[in-house]
């Protein structure tokens, strides 16, 4: 290990408006915009857009219209959404707290998408297409025993500028990167 007397400290100039920046719980993607924008000294604007995916087609599994619950029929159960997107800009999908310590599966086009097993925050994967304008599809595998609820709108992106968890309407979509 060796010193160089000629480093700089590490720092930076910041606006003292991050001071007053208030994060909104298991919101992660709006928690960095807020973030970023903040430390800039800048108003808030969204650094993602959504996109909307179709779905949900269910596999062995059953939905609740009233409470937007998804149950487990058999093994094997899943719930699939497609999306296409026109470029390899990167695209995320938002997965709550509910989907930790392996309640669920997911694949991008049968290739698994690895889940950490325990996360204590909403988590975003990297779901960005390898080629643009081919369809992509999410699936996600059912884990939980027969007859244990999955709520659906557990799959959900944040909205622009919307504090609220965003449930059934939202477990439709993904987050495209704003370049």
């Amino acid at each position: 290990m060796s010193r160089n007397p000629n480093a700089l400290g590490l720092g930076f100039v910041a606006s003292t408006d991050i001071l007053k920046t208030k994060r909104a719980a298991n919101l992660a993607m709006l928690n960095q915009e807020l973030i970023l924008t903040h430390l800039a000294g800048q108003p808030y604007r969204s650094l993602f857009d959504l996109q909307t995916m179709t779905g949900p087609k269910l596999h062995d599994a059953t939905i609740k219209k009233q409470t937007q619950v998804v149950t487990k029929v058999t093994d094997g159960a899943t719930v699939t959404y497609t999306f296409t997107a026109p470029t390899t800009d990167p695209y995320y999908l938002q997965l709550p707290v509910a989907f930790s310590d392996n309640v669920v599966t997911l694949t991008q086009n049968g290739t698994d998408l690895p889940i950490p097993d325990s996360f204590r925050s909403s988590i975003l994967l990297n779901v960005t297409p390898t080629a643009p304008g081919e369809k992509q599809t999410l699936t996600l595998t059912l884990q939980k025993k027969h007859g244990q609820p999955y709520r659906r709108g557990a799959v959900s992106p944040e909205r622009r500028g919307d504090h609220r968890a965003a449930h059934a309407a939202a477990a439709k979509s993904v987050a495209h990167h704003a370049p």
